[in-house]
């Protein structure tokens, strides 16, 4: 039996259709499973650090957001030790300045909270309520409401400013900020974590 040429057109074109639709569902599954994997991950993480804390109220859409266009950056330092990079990357009108501390008091007057605030205006943001460590008076490191602190973060990244997380500790090991990159990591595993020792190293060569 002889085949009709237009009628074999037509078949293949209905089978690269479907074929092209069935690449899409797939691939939009794979998308959705990539995600949950990712929260549950973050979840998990989160559960083990804060057990009290319903990590379930975080959403896929504030914590998991993944992007195609170039992720920014952020920058764990501390001002005793850093001060003069950190006012260096405020010179960019698209970074913002995320105060870290549980108190925004300082000894030196020029990193008061108060004092930021009048010189950077909205590019300043405490986040101490959130992102503190309750305990730094003493005892074990714990953040005030890390869920809430990280889905600020992640907004602040998807809006497509560069982060400072600034603190007053000299060292990156033993402060908290290493509590919160962990956790953004976990949250935004693409995300650029930058040390202000890495620019130093590069701008001494």
């Amino acid at each position: 039996m002889s085949r009709v040429p237009g009628m074999t057109l037509l078949a293949r074109d209905h089978t690269r259709s479907a074929t092209t639709a069935w690449k899409r569902t797939l691939a939009s599954v794979l998308h959705r499973s990539t995600l949950r994997s990712r929260k549950k991950t973050l979840q998990s993480q989160i559960s083990m650090a804060y057990p009290r804390m319903q990590s379930d109220s975080l959403t896929i859409a504030d914590l998991i957001n993944v992007r195609s266009k170039k992720m920014n950056k952020v920058y764990p330092a501390g001002y005793s030790r850093h001060g003069a990079l950190i006012e260096q990357l405020m010179q960019d009108p698209k970074t913002l300045l995320i105060d870290t501390r549980y108190s925004p008091n300082s000894k030196i007057s020029a990193w008061a909270g108060s004092a930021l605030k009048a010189k950077y205006g909205d590019r300043y943001r405490f986040a101490g309520k959130f992102l503190g460590n309750v305990n730094y008076k003493g005892g074990p490191m714990m953040l005030a409401n890390p869920a809430r602190g990280i889905q600020g973060l992640v907004m602040y990244l998807n809006e497509g400013h560069d982060l400072i997380l600034v603190c007053g500790c000299a060292e990156f090991s033993a402060c908290h900020r290493r509590l919160i990159v962990d956790l953004l990591r976990g949250a935004m595993p693409e995300v650029g974590v930058v040390m202000p020792e890495q620019i130093e190293s590069k701008r001494g060569k």
